[in-house]
C-alpha cells in the first residue's frame, strides 16, 4: 500500500515537472505578436499578412475577386497595398525604399493581366491608371484602344472642369489642425547652400516663369476630416488632389495639416514637437528616423515602439470620377477599404464609413 502511494506521488511530481518545463518553454519563445500556449495557435499581426498569396495564381484570383467595375471594356480593380503596376526599372535605387511589406510578394499587376483578361473574356487588358505601389485602391484597366483613349480624355476633361477627380482616404498619426479646406499650392525642389542636394517642399507662392519651365508642379487640394478616432488620437481624412507626384499627399499631410500619414516614413519627420507645439523642421537637417507616434495609438494597433516599422503607409485611392466617359455623364468608381486600412479603421473606431455601417446594420438585423 505504501509503495502504491509513493508511486502515485512520484507520478504526480513527474507530471508537475513536465508541465512546468512546458510553461518555461512557452514563456521563452513567446513574443508580442505571437502568443503560444499548448492549445492556442500562433497569432499573426494583420500588418504581417498584407501579402497572403502563396502563388501567382492565388494573387491573380485575388485581383479577380476584387474587381469593382467591368463594362464597355473598362475594368476597375481594388489594388492591394505594396503591389506595383509593373516591374520597377533596374536603375531605381533600392536604398530609397522607405516602406516595407513583411514577407512581400514579388508580383505586379502586369504579371496577372493575362489571367484576368482570359477570365473576363478579353483578348488583352492594359493598365491605364494605377495608384503608386504603397497605396491601395482604384486601378483602371482598358480592354481596347477606344476605352483607353476615353479614360485619358475623361482625365483631361476633369482638368478643364476644375474637377479633382481622384479621391484618397488617409489615416494620420494625430488629429488634423483643420477640419476642411481648399488650397492652391505648388511642389518644388529646394536646394541646400552648396546645391549638392535638393528636397521637395510645398509652397504657396511661385513665379509664372517657374511654372512655364516646369520647375514647379501645381498642387490643388481639397480635404475634409471624415472622422476622428477614439480618444482623438488620429484622423481619417478625405483628400482630393490634382497630383500625387513627389509623394504630394504625404508632404501635404505632414507640412500643411501638421499631421503625418500613419506609416509615412518619408515625410513623417518634417514636423517635430518643440515645447508642446508642432513645428516644421529644416528638410536638410532631418535624419532618417521613424515619426513620433503616440504610445496609446500604438497600443490600439497592438504594436510597441520597437515594432512601429511594421506600420504600412495608410493611403487608399478611394474614388475616381470619370466625367463625360463614353455614354456616362460622370462615372464614379469606388473601392471599399481593404488591408491595411480596414483593420486600422476598425481598431481606431472611425465613424462615417459606409461599408462598416452597412455591416453593423446586417449584424443587428441578424
Amino acid at each position: 500500500m505504501r509503495n502504491t502511494i509513493l508511486n502515485v506521488r512520484a507520478f504526480e511530481l513527474c507530471n508537475c515537472m513536465i508541465k512546468k518545463q512546458c510553461q518555461n518553454l512557452t514563456r521563452k519563445y513567446c513574443t508580442d505578436e505571437a502568443k503560444y500556449t499548448l492549445e492556442k495557435k500562433k497569432i499573426i499581426h494583420p500588418y504581417r499578412k498584407l501579402h497572403p498569396w502563396k502563388s501567382l495564381d492565388k494573387f491573380s484570383q485575388y485581383l479577380l475577386n476584387n474587381i469593382i467595375y467591368n463594362k464597355d471594356g473598362l475594368v476597375a480593380i481594388n489594388k492591394p497595398y505594396g503591389i506595383s503596376a509593373k516591374q520597377p526599372n533596374i536603375n531605381e535605387n533600392a536604398d530609397k525604399v522607405y516602406s516595407k511589406v513583411p514577407n512581400a510578394a514579388d508580383y505586379t499587376l502586369s504579371d496577372s493581366i493575362p489571367y484576368i483578361a482570359k477570365k473576363l473574356g478579353y483578348p488583352e487588358l492594359v493598365v491605364v491608371k494605377a495608384p503608386e505601389k504603397f497605396m491601395s485602391g482604384v486601378t483602371l484597366l482598358a480592354a481596347n484602344v477606344t476605352t483607353q483613349e476615353a479614360i485619358q480624355s475623361s482625365y483631361v476633361k476633369a482638368i478643364g472642369m476644375n474637377l479633382l477627380n481622384k479621391v484618397y482616404w488617409i489615416v494620420t498619426i494625430r488629429t488634423s489642425n483643420q477640419m476642411q479646406g481648399k488650397e492652391h499650392l505648388c511642389l518644388k525642389k529646394e536646394w541646400n547652400s552648396s546645391r549638392s542636394e535638393s528636397k521637395v517642399i510645398i509652397s504657396d507662392s511661385w513665379s509664372k516663369n517657374a511654372q512655364k519651365q516646369r520647375r514647379v508642379r501645381i498642387l490643388n487640394v481639397q480635404f475634409d476630416v471624415i472622422s476622428n478616432s477614439t480618444n482623438n488620437l488620429s484622423s481619417l481624412i478625405e483628400l482630393k488632389a490634382s497630383t500625387t507626384k513627389w509623394h504630394a499627399l504625404r508632404l501635404f499631410a505632414s507640412t500643411r495639416l501638421y499631421t503625418p500619414i500613419l506609416g509615412d516614413n518619408i515625410y513623417g519627420t518634417r514636423i517635430h514637437k518643440v515645447g508642446g507645439a508642432w513645428l516644421l523642421v529644416n528638410p536638410f537637417t532631418e535624419a532618417y528616423q521613424l515619426p513620433e507616434v503616440d504610445s496609446e495609438l500604438l497600443k490600439l494597433l497592438h504594436l510597441t515602439k520597437a515594432k512601429q516599422e511594421l506600420i504600412p503607409c495608410h493611403i487608399h485611392a478611394r474614388r475616381v470620377l470619370l466625367p463625360k466617359f463614353l455614354d456616362e455623364e460622370c462615372l464614379t468608381l469606388e473601392a471599399p477599404l481593404i488591408p491595411p486600412l480596414d483593420w486600422t479603421c476598425q481598431q481606431l473606431k472611425f465613424k462615417n464609413i459606409p461599408e462598416f455601417e452597412e455591416k453593423e446594420k446586417v449584424e443587428v438585423s441578424l
